[in-house]
């Protein structure tokens, strides 16, 4: 195995492991038993509060991030990952945008 590929692995790892950690913690709000109402106070509470990240540090989550993990696994994206939904713009997101242009694909 290659330093690459040990990378590459630990990319695939890094980015399971966010995407478990944000369907957990939006797992609350996706009962269907919920009234709208209901939901946006789940939703609410959740945003109100800071979280333990995966990474074990406590982040805050806003309502519209939550918002759009939600609708993105209602969508059938059922790999909420840090490229598909982050709200946080790592260094060198630009290029990947660009190169996601060039190749015609959705840039978010």
């Amino acid at each position: 195995m290659t330093a690459a590929d040990r990378d590459a692995a630990a990319r695939r790892q890094r980015a399971q492991t966010i995407a478990l950690w944000r369907w957990a913690l939006i797992e609350p709000a996706m009962d269907d038993a919920l009234t709208s109402r209901q939901r946006g106070q789940v939703v609410r509470g959740l945003a109100g509060r800071e979280h333990a990240g995966p990474s074990g540090r406590t982040v805050p989550v806003s309502r519209k991030t939550i918002d759009r993990w939600i609708t993105a696994r209602r969508a059938g994206r059922s790999q909420l990952t840090a490229s598909s939904c982050s709200s946080v713009r790592p260094p060198g997101t630009i290029v990947i945008g660009i190169r996601k242009r060039a190749a015609g694909l959705p840039v978010r």
